[in-house]
């Protein structure tokens, strides 16, 4: 997923703990972080055979992950279904979440709340406490801890989500995380069905790489840990198709977990795991991938683009050097301040600029290293 410039608290690259915090998020200890990340260093954001060799069975991107992988098409896939459904059984509900990139905060976030209730009860899991926090790096995390199994936590920081470009991110993210809940429940238990038994083994094996592995894992490496790849898939696939695939999803996740406007996978890794064996897999995939990674070492913001087309000038409102960044119409929105300041004084809301800059991952998200007047 991705032609929009969110940073979510996901990776560095930058994950943020799944919680994706918008794709680039930053790495952290515990948690998930989806959506919207890539690094200008390739290294941070393709897979790595090396890397997922450490914990094998915790990765889509391994030829053992065919089981898995089936097993969650047949079991999961029904379940997300049925949650659309009991989502559009509310004319209320269903009329409110078909138009929630128009709503408010204050709108938004009962609703939000009456989803989490909804997933948890059609597929089968405890609702997890989904609370809200200023004080987490992105727009959503899964807290969560091995060494204590149970619900976990949902934290959602409405000031992040308000600076996101995609004004579906909200819903996105709480399905997303709300479902790593359910699988976080499923792992530490011992199902008696063998075929369940796969799934809650592959989703331990994925939430303890990612607590053990955070900050080695790159943007599709972390994005393909097996609790991140049906996490992405389900908040995707749910919104998409409550929403008849007219919500914005392109930056949440790689290509593997978005669907097309007739609702199909854009990759399908159990037909790239038929084709392809070993390191092979890895290699084809980030063969696909390269149509997300394109990066600009430089970039002229004189002329920007933006979601609504060129637009002539750039309301500059004191960028510094290290603060990363995405235009929106004609305005520049700042994610995070982290490094020294630059001469700005002379430029003035309004001017347009030149930003020579490393390109981050989203189609206009950029890092910025000086900023002149034109």
């Amino acid at each position: 997923m991705m032609t929009r410039p969110w940073i979510l608290a996901i990776a560095t690259l930058t994950l943020t703990a799944c919680g994706l915090s918008p794709v680039e998020s930053r790495l952290a200890t515990r948690g998930t972080a989806p959506l919207h990340a890539r690094a200008a260093n390739p290294d941070r954001f393709f897979a790595h055979a090396d890397v997922e060799a450490q914990a094998p069975d915790a990765f889509a991107l391994q030829t053992r992950a065919r089981s898995f992988l089936t097993i969650a098409d047949r079991v999961i896939r029904p379940q997300r279904d049925a949650l659309v459904a009991a989502l559009a059984a509310d004319p209320t509900l269903g009329s409110s979440l078909r138009r929630f990139d128009q709503l408010t905060w204050n709108e938004q976030w009962p609703l939000l709340q009456r989803v989490a209730a909804v997933e948890s009860q059609v597929m089968g899991f405890t609702l997890p406490p989904v609370e809200l926090s200023t004080s987490i790096a992105g727009p959503s995390f899964f807290d969560f801890d091995p060494a204590k199994p149970g619900t976990g936590r949902v934290l959602l920081n409405p000031a992040a989500i308000a600076q996101a470009p995609n004004k579906w991110t909200a819903l996105l993210l709480t399905v997303h995380e709300v479902r790593h809940s359910g699988q976080f429940q499923l792992a530490y238990s011992q199902p008696s069905d063998p075929a369940i038994a796969v799934l809650a083994h592959g989703y331990r094996a994925a939430f303890e790489a990612q607590h053990r592995m955070m900050k080695t894992l790159s943007f599709c490496d972390f994005c393909d840990l097996f609790n991140e790849y049906e996490a992405f898939q389900t908040g995707n696939y749910v919104v998409g198709r409550l929403t008849n695939w007219q919500a914005d999803t392109t930056d949440m996740g790689p290509l593997d977990v978005l669907y097309d406007h007739t609702g199909r996978l854009q990759v399908d890794l159990r037909s790239l795991l038929d084709a392809a064996t070993g390191s092979d897999v890895i290699e084809r995939f980030n063969q696909l991938e390269q149509v997300q990674f394109q990066p600009p070492a430089q970039k002229s913001l004189d002329e920007p683009t933006s979601a609504e087309g060129p637009v002539t000038a750039l309301t500059v409102q004191g960028i510094r050097v290290g603060d990363r960044f995405f235009l929106l119409g004609n305005d520049v929105k700042v994610y995070e301040s982290d490094g020294q300041p630059t001469t700005v004084a002379s430029i003035r809301v309004g001017d347009r600029v030149h930003v020579d800059s490393t390109y981050i991952g989203t189609a206009f998200t950029y890092l910025a290293d000086t900023i002149r007047k034109l």
